[in-house]
Formats: structure tokens, C-alpha cells, sequence
């Protein structure tokens, strides 16, 4: 089996996807082997290595026009600084001769099965793309399968703390990225209000009170929705407040159909803790 794949796809982001690097091609070709018998599909591995990665990964932009060009920009300016460092780690590793293995795994218990396989196989600098942050993996094995009680604990700790309202946001952001609605709880009051307005096409409001009604939310969201891109165009603080500009799409998992929705959310947070959201979120396409 030959561990080069032949995808001459651009890759923007590498979203929903557990990323780490192998030195050998031996190993790489055992990796995949364990991760189709762990379940996962050949085509949902890709590997990167040589020339060929090095235009898909395309750093600037440049090889794939203005749209690549802005998501890149994008990424440098407007992303968080630590998800930019790891993407240029694994430009280095492929410049370096290196094999970077990418795996689609949208559920938890994918990403940490993805990890222990690649990390039995030799892997080094483990990690999930979610579509909001990076969650790095540690490399012993005991350590990936409490990897998510860590968290939550650290999760739980800072949300009790005097920090900053938009970190508390983009935590948020991180666990619901990881399908994780316990550790989302801990960054949101026990009787936090949630109100969405929306025009998908048709106009709706509703609104969540407490930590039932707010997982209930999150869970229509997952439960109606395959959202493809999920795009934090801009954060705006003042004070408790930040509100966020973005954008989303998908498929409805019901019908097949894809859309494409913009959103503005709105987040009070106070001592640490999510008190109020709301959520205006417009059908762009299509167009009804």
C-alpha cells in the first residue's frame, strides 16, 4: 500500500479531522491498516507527504485563488495564534520528508480511537481540528482516554475564575466543536437564557432557560443539522459582552439539501459564567 494519497484537493482547514505526524512510511502503511479495522473508511485517511502536499497545503494561498487566498490570510490575522502554529508545523513536516496523517472523526469517540492508533504507530504533535479550536492529544495512551475528563475539569476551574468574556465564548466554542455538551455546561450559568431568532426561510423565535433547556438547544442543532463550515468571521468586546459575526453550512439531515445561513450571537458573561445568549441566524442559500 502506498502511504502517499493522491488527492490534489486544496485543504483550507483541516475541520473534524485528528492530525498528527509519522516519520516512516512503514509505519504510516500499519496505521492505516489499524484504522480500517478500527472502522474508519480509506477515503476519510489522507496523508500527506512530498510535493504534491506541499500545493495542497499551498501556505499563502497563491497556487488556488482569491478565496484561498483570503482563507489564509484569514487563518494568519483573525484565528486564534496557536491554531495558525500548528498548521505551519505541518507544512514543516512535510517540507521536512515527514508524513502527516489526517483522519475524519466528528465523534469523541473517533477522534480519541484516531489518536491511540496513531499514537501506538508512532505519531508525534496528535491533534483535533474542531471548527471552533485545536485540542491537542498527549501521546501516552492512558493520558488519550481521560483526555476528556481532563478537561472538563480545567474547563470547570477556569469558569469559576475572573477571566475574560471572549475566552469563556471561545471555550465554549471548543467543547461544543468536540460534540462535548458537558464540558459546554461548565462555561454556562445554571440559569443562563438562550434566545434564537431566525429566518430558515421561514421566521422563528425560542428561547432556553437553564442547563436542560440549553442542551436541548445545542442537541436540535447536531440532531438537524451536517454543518460542513462553521465560519467565527469576527469577535467584538465590550465589557461582559461579545458578540460574534459569522456564518454556516451544511446539509439538513433530513432532506439532503444544503444551505448556507449568517449569524450574529450575542454572549453576556459574568463571573466566568455565560448568563445570556441570543442568536440571529439568516437563511442566504437557497433562496426561497
Amino acid at each position: 500500500m502506498d502511504p502517499d494519497n493522491r488527492n490534489d484537493a486544496f485543504i483550507p482547514y483541516p475541520t473534524d479531522r485528528v492530525v498528527g505526524t509519522i516519520d516512516d512510511a512503514k509505519d504510516v502503511r500499519e496505521a492505516i491498516e489499524a484504522l480500517s479495522l478500527a472502522g474508519f473508511a480509506r477515503e476519510d485517511i489522507d496523508v500527506l507527504h512530498g510535493e504534491d502536499a506541499l500545493h495542497r497545503l499551498d501556505p499563502t494561498g497563491a497556487e488556488h485563488g482569491l478565496m484561498a487566498r483570503f482563507q489564509r490570510t484569514l487563518i494568519r490575522t483573525a484565528g486564534p495564534v496557536e491554531e495558525h502554529k500548528h498548521l505551519t508545523r505541518h507544512l514543516e513536516d512535510v517540507r521536512g520528508g515527514r508524513f502527516v496523517v489526517m483522519v475524519l472523526a466528528r465523534q469523541p469517540s473517533q477522534r480519541r480511537a484516531a489518536a491511540e492508533v496513531l499514537s501506538s504507530h508512532g505519531a508525534e504533535f496528535i491533534g483535533f481540528y474542531g471548527r471552533w479550536a485545536y485540542q491537542a492529544f498527549d501521546g501516552n495512551r492512558h493520558a488519550l482516554a481521560d483526555a476528556r475528563t481532563d478537561s472538563r475539569s480545567a474547563l470547570s476551574s477556569n469558569a469559576r475564575s475572573d477571566v475574560d468574556p471572549t475566552a469563556v465564548v471561545k471555550r465554549m466554542f471548543e467543547a461544543f466543536s468536540a460534540g462535548d455538551l458537558e464540558t459546554l455546561l461548565t462555561t454556562v450559568h445554571a440559569d443562563s437564557r438562550w434566545t434564537y431568532y431566525g429566518a430558515n426561510p421561514r421566521l422563528s423565535a425560542a428561547q432556553f432557560t437553564g442547563h436542560a433547556q440549553v442542551r436541548k438547544f445545542f442537541e436540535r442543532i447536531l440532531d438537524r443539522l451536517q454543518v460542513t463550515a462553521f465560519n467565527a468571521d469576527q469577535f467584538v468586546a465590550e465589557g461582559d459582552t461579545v458578540v460574534v459575526f459569522g456564518s454556516e453550512s451544511g446539509t439538513v439531515k433530513a432532506t439532503q439539501q444544503p444551505f448556507r445561513n449568517a449569524w450574529s450571537q450575542k454572549y453576556v458573561v459574568r463571573d466566568g459564567l455565560i448568563v445570556e445568549m441570543a442568536e440571529y441566524n439568516i437563511q442566504v442559500e437557497p433562496r426561497s
